[in-house]
């Protein structure tokens, strides 16, 4: 089995990569060093894009022939390959740089995590505040507390009356309830 393959199997990739943030995360990908790995979203933080994990993936996808893609796996250490066979390929790759793998399939992030220097920032030509996103992990509602808390919503309310099974204490909750104010029109509680 040929180790130094590309992840997959179709033409080949464009000549030239095709903007600033596909060369940063070739450029991120192809500096981390042999044993150490990153995950999808501290590639993207790296690269300033701390949300684009999904793209740094299909980066990966079209230009993974070149540089070491093996050393990118997934937030919880594991191999995130979709194709039939890569899943061996990316192991036997790492384990040949020395990476061990737990029971589970993972390996362990604190242990093989490259964590770059401020020089080696420096020298990619990257934001000094882009290490900081390594080591901070962005919770998926931060999104959404910046875009839909500002628009009110109605709150829940209770509903008289038992549900058939009694999971959730006997009560049942429903989005909003229209009610009668005192001028007598409809109001939302």
């Amino acid at each position: 089995m040929d180790l130094k393959g590309s992840p997959r199997k179709s033409p080949s990739p464009p000549a030239e990569p095709t903007g600033p943030f596909v060369r940063r995360v070739l450029e991120i990908i192809r500096s981390i060093p042999r044993g150490k790995v990153l995950t999808y979203g501290q590639v993207a933080a790296l690269a300033d894009a701390p949300r684009a994990a999904r793209q740094v993936g299909r980066i990966l996808y079209v230009y993974g022939a070149p540089v070491p893609w093996q050393r990118v796996v997934n937030h919880y250490g594991g191999l995130s390959t979709y194709k039939v066979g890569l899943g061996e390929r990316q192991r036997s790759l790492l384990e040949g740089e020395g990476v061990v793998f737990g029971a589970g399939g993972t390996l362990d992030l604190k242990a093989y995590q490259w964590r770059p220097t401020l020089r080696q920032i420096r020298k990619l030509g990257l934001p000094e505040e882009a290490a900081f996103g390594l080591h901070t992990r962005l919770p998926f509602s931060s999104f959404r507390t910046k875009t839909i808390r500002s628009v009110s919503f109605p709150k829940p309310c209770r509903v008289r009356g038992r549900t058939s099974r009694g999971e959730d204490g006997g009560k049942r909750k429903r989005p909003y309830r229209r009610k009668k104010g005192s001028n007598g029109k409809e109001r939302f509680r």
